[in-house]
């Protein structure tokens, strides 16, 4: 995208003839798909504003004082005895050139007077027009018509409307063409010259409008052309993708695999559970066998004696060093003889008794030894006898057991393998069947409005008129961070407008202005607009739950919805309709809740709310009512104390605008308070005889600063430059004695993302 914005050069305004210069060819053919659109669109955007700005020049007056001048120019023609063709005229930009040169020749020579000048004057400016209009179909081929045919091309029989859209563009070039030739006949639609009203005998006249004409369906049908082939695009990759999926056919062949694997499974398992207890039968009846039995029992009776004649062992020769410990001290002194003499009969006691037992216990391990040995024999000469065929045999028991085990892990892994590619494909079926049924809804939708919004795309000539410059942002750029996905359509945008109260007019002068501004704006956007005027409390609800119902009903289509509402408001922030009867902006907001519209769960709800306050006052202590009060609100709060100083104390607290609990809402809500310079007293209301519409008020700040930054920047950035633009409201003029009327603006938001608006996309 980078490279893509270094492509600009140049004055990129719609006054020069090269509007379209700023794109190089390889910064075209360096751009993915996406970012061709993009500069496709700018293309398109600074085109519509060249066109329409030279329409506006080439205006009823202009036409009159040529058509003067061509006359001018016949009758000299006549004058002069100039050779004829098929009239007396400059009936084309050929014959008109070829009068130019001569005439300006002839002025040069004889220095004729100043309506001569005029003439040739009047006359060389309809073919600088002419010649301009040249330039401007010659870049827009090569801007728009080229790489429409390089890059945006698509079969014919893939989509017919887009193969309408073609052929009507190359017949509009084609004409168009041929009109800003030297044909004559093209000019005046191949009548013949005394076939021409009277009013239209100067056919050269409609050379510029007629070309602007062609140029103006020419922008729109590339601008056609470009969105028929980008979803043409999106539903082909959708194909594609399908394509390289398995077919319903090799679904169902995977779903019959998966039941036959399922069949061998449960064939397997069986076949394993019977080996598995021919196993366990056969071990048990070896383990049950008597032979075992008594095997079992004199080997474990061998261990134990083993061990109590290894325990009697280390008792003898504890007893022996004993003994021979007494008998050394014995001899080597006389004190306490007797008593180690003692000591010493009784160990040879205990000796003798222990040598005794071990003894038997000797005698009982040889037996049980011997006893061993004939079970040893026995055995060899059991399984001389057989035993040694049951033990293959249940080997191999052991090893069918182990294949068959082997086999069913491998077929259940086999099965799971199938089962999860069968649901992958599944599922990706499915969500290509979901993607395609919602494009092909939107396709079918921005079918249905482009004409309407391709007509919204042309600048409106009138002082009130915005342009908003198109997108620069790409998709691929804005999945660097959390955005909300704002596509076609993207919603309804709904303006409420109360300029009455009471059939009293007490709105700014500005608001017929602002409401203009506010529709070119969100419907360059890409809102579908909705505009209500004069409405009471009552009306304002039922317009947005009627909003609310629309958006449930088209479940899904929507991608967000923007309320912008100019209304009176009282001292708590409540908004105040036609009837004077208070709403608050929490009872319009609630109306966009998840359950009240599960419709827009996850997408942006945007409110921009701006009141004009009417202070209500207990007129007490009346002071010079030209001074104006000290106003000091706490910027970006939501409670601000407000003392008017000359009228006494006053306490104004805005209602806090508590959102509801859920999330994706977005409210941006100012009030503004009328300067208190010659208020007019009522019994309990001011009401001011001025307007409070300076250029930086709320709305007005809001349209201009959208209009040029949402193209590259989210939301509350450009909320933050609205505050920034407003910030200056308040002031007091000490010289004039007149002070601009006080905004106070807050935001409260719970978006989880970001919002792009994405102008033309």
């Amino acid at each position: 995208m980078s490279s893509l914005m270094e492509s600009f050069n140049g004055d990129l305004s719609p006054r020069s003839h090269s509007v379209a210069n700023y794109t190089k060819k390889e910064a075209m053919e360096d751009a993915s798909d996406e970012e061709r659109g993009v500069l496709m669109q700018m293309q398109e955007h600074f085109y519509r504003q060249a066109l329409m700005t030279e329409k506006a020049k080439y205006d009823k007056f202009f036409r009159e004082e040529v058509s003067r001048m061509l006359g001018i120019a016949a009758q000299r023609r006549r004058q002069y005895g100039l050779p004829k063709k098929s009239h007396e005229t400059c009936d084309t930009i050929k014959a008109l050139r070829e009068w130019i040169t001569w005439e300006t020749k002839r002025i040069s020579i004889h220095r004729d007077n100043e309506d001569e000048n005029d003439v040739v004057r009047n006359l060389r400016m309809l073919l600088n027009r002419i010649d301009y209009v040249k330039i401007l179909f010659s870049d827009i081929k090569r801007y728009l018509i080229t790489p429409l045919l390089t890059y945006f091309a698509i079969s014919a029989e893939f989509n017919a409307e887009l193969s309408s859209v073609r052929r009507d563009l190359m017949k509009g070039k084609q004409q168009c063409e041929k009109l800003l030739s030297d044909d004559y006949k093209q000019i005046t639609d191949g009548q013949a010259f005394e076939a021409i009203p009277n009013e239209k005998r100067f056919p050269v006249l409609v050379v510029v409008p007629k070309a602007i004409g062609f140029l103006c369906i020419i922008t729109d049908l590339t601008t056609k052309w470009r969105i028929h082939s980008q979803f043409e695009n999106n539903l082909d990759n959708l194909w594609t993708r399908r394509a390289s999926l398995d077919t319903p056919q090799m679904l169902q062949s995977k779903k019959e695999e998966i039941t036959h694997l399922e069949n061998n499974v449960q064939m397997a398992q069986r076949d394993f559970d019977e080996i598995s207890r021919d196993v366990r039968e056969f071990e048990q009846d070896a383990k049950d066998s008597q032979f075992s039995s008594q095997y079992s029992g004199t080997s474990d009776k061998l261990e134990q004696a083993q061990h109590e004649v290894n325990k009697l062992l280390q008792e003898e020769r504890k007893l022996q060093r004993k003994i021979k410990s007494m008998t050394e001290r014995l001899r080597s002194t006389r004190v306490g003889a007797v008593k180690i003499r003692d000591m010493l009969n009784q160990s040879k006691e205990q000796l003798a008794k222990t040598q005794e037992i071990l003894l038997t216990k000797t005698e009982e391990f040889e037996e049980l030894s011997s006893r061993k040995k004939e079970f040893d024999d026995s055995e060899q000469e059991f399984l001389r006898g057989g035993f040694d065929q049951r033990r293959v045999e249940l080997m191999q028991m052991k090893e069918r057991q182990r294949h068959a085990k082997k086999k069913l892990r491998q077929l259940e892994e086999r099965r799971e393998r199938i089962k999860q590619d069968f649901r992958a494909v599944r599922e990706e079926l499915i969500s290509l069947d979901t993607e395609h049924d919602k494009v092909t809804q939107d396709y079918d939708y921005v079918k249905g409005i482009m004409d309407t919004s391709l007509k919204s795309l042309w600048r409106d000539q009138s002082p009130d008129a915005i342009s908003v410059l198109p997108n620069r942002m790409t998709r691929e750029k804005l999945k660097t961070f959390p955005v909300y996905d704002i596509h076609q359509p993207k919603g309804i945008c709904l303006i409420i407008c109360n300029e009455i109260v009471r059939n009293k007019a007490k709105c700014r002068h500005s608001v017929r202005k602002d409401l203009r501004g506010l529709a070119s704006l969100f419907r360059q956007f890409g809102y579908q607009i909705v505009v209500k005027e004069n409405l009471t409390s009552t009306q304002i609800v039922e317009a947005l739950i009627s909003l609310s119902d629309e958006y449930h009903e088209f479940s899904g289509r929507y991608s967000s919805v923007v309320v912008v509402i100019m209304a009176h408001g009282d001292a708590s922030g409540r908004l105040v309709g036609t009837d004077l009867q208070p709403v608050s902006v929490n009872e319009l907001t609630s109306h966009f809740q998840h359950t009240r519209c599960p419709s827009l769960m996850g997408q942006p709800k945007m409110f921009f709310i701006q009141t004009c306050m009417e202070l209500v006052l207990e007129a007490q202590r009346l002071g010079n009512p030209d001074v104006p009060g000290d106003i000091s609100p706490r910027r970006n709060g939501f409670k601000s104390t407000f003392s008017l100083n000359s009228f006494g104390p006053l306490v104004v607290t805005p209602e806090e605008p508590r959102l509801p609990d859920n999330s994706d809402f977005f409210v941006a809500q100012a009030t503004v308070f009328p300067p208190l310079t010659t208020p007019i007293l009522t019994s309990s209301l001011i009401v001011q005889d001025r307007s409070c519409s300076p250029e930086n008020c709320f709305l007005n700040a809001m349209v201009r600063i959208f209009a040029e930054y949402a193209c590259v920047e989210d939301l509350l950035s450009m909320m933050g430059r609205v505050e920034d633009c407003v910030a200056s409201t308040g002031s007091h003029d000490s010289y004039t004695g007149r002070s601009s009327p006080l905004q106070m603006s807050y935001v409260k938001q719970t978006l989880g993302k970001q919002i792009f608006f994405m102008p033309g996309m």
